[in-house]
């Protein structure tokens, strides 16, 4: 932008009169005014007519410098905030170990020493070591080493999240908080809690489809649970030809080979379970000579004889009714 002045044509740009910048003016005019001249075709908006102030630089090694905050970033150090000053401990502050002592230190040396520092200027006068304290239980409260009964985790430590305890879930699928010690089933981690599906495990339905449910749950639709935590990568579930099986009475739907290792009665053309069907009375079945054990309902067709509820199967069985 140009000004015209008499004659004349005057470049222009920003202008810090104080810490006011005004945009648009010539050098002259900035100077008239006792301002500086920020050069031309210069904005406000790409400069700062205030003026950076001093203060403390912290350095790793403990040592004090005075100087801008752009000084002392670029050393690496911690800016304390401007007009402050190497005063004694300055750089130094209250640190707290794993025992809740306290010392004055460096913060290099507090961090290094694994220790929670609590920043510069602190001290121990007037900085309290406090930490998470745990109970038994996995109860956490916020004191310090000498008032806690309990574990103490360390000063600077905090109950959020809650470091002492998580879910416990027992064998048959009940959260409750307790440390990793006192937990007698399976320990989700600390700090976890008992949600809906913090005791869940491998779910697997009549088909061999694996879901994560509760025990609960899980049973509720009459499906197998394989445990709390078992999950269903791998599934842990049989996935082959599943069939009624029924042993004393109830009735389940399952493999061939289980079935019969169970002492059951598997009928491999049944794909549901009815309980009322199970609680039938077997007896021998004779089909084209050959005698086995069932259901009489199962029992038929024009090649099949029903000998009645508690017959048994001998070598003759089939051999005196002809066939």
């Amino acid at each position: 932008m140009l000004m015209q002045a008499g004659c004349s044509v005057e470049a222009v740009g920003g202008c810090c009169s104080g810490d006011v910048c005004i945009d648009g003016t010539s050098e002259t005019f900035c100077k008239a005014i006792g301002g500086q001249y920020l050069g031309d075709v210069t904005a406000c908006q790409d400069t700062s007519c205030v003026e950076p102030v001093s203060g403390a630089c912290c350095l790793d090694d403990g040592s004090c410098i005075e100087g801008l905050q752009s000084e002392c970033d670029s050393m690496g150090g911690m800016f304390s905030g401007e007009l402050t000053t190497c005063a004694t401990n300055t750089c130094l502050g209250a640190c707290c170990d794993e025992e809740g002592q306290c010392s004055d230190s460096m913060m290099s040396d507090c961090l290094a020493a694994g220790s929670s520092y609590q920043g510069n200027g602190t001290s121990c006068e007037t900085s309290s070591c406090v930490g998470a304290c745990c109970t038994d239980t996995g109860e956490c409260s916020s004191t310090t080493s000498d008032d806690c009964v309990g574990t103490y985790l360390g000063g600077g430590t905090t109950c959020e999240p809650n470091l002492c305890g998580g879910a416990c879930c027992d064998e048959s699928g009940v959260c409750s908080i307790s440390t990793q010690q006192t937990c007698s089933g399976v320990y989700n981690g600390d700090g976890t809690t008992c949600t809906e599906s913090s005791c869940a495990g491998a779910c697997c339905d009549f088909v061999g489809t694996c879901s994560s449910q509760t025990l609960t749950n899980c049973g509720l639709a009459g499906c197998t649970f394989e445990g709390v935590g078992v999950s269903c990568e791998p599934s842990p579930c049989f996935n082959g030809s599943l069939a009624a099986c029924c042993v004393d009475g109830s009735c389940s739907l399952t493999a061939s080979t289980d079935c019969r290792t169970n002492g059951g009665t598997f009928f491999e053309d049944l794909s549901s379970c009815d309980i009322a069907f199970c609680q039938q009375t077997l007896g021998a079945c004779c089909t084209d000579g050959e005698c086995t054990i069932t259901f009489g309902s199962q029992c038929t067709g024009t090649d099949s004889t029903f000998l009645g509820d508690g017959s048994a199967c001998s070598s003759s069985t089939c051999t005196q009714l002809g066939q």
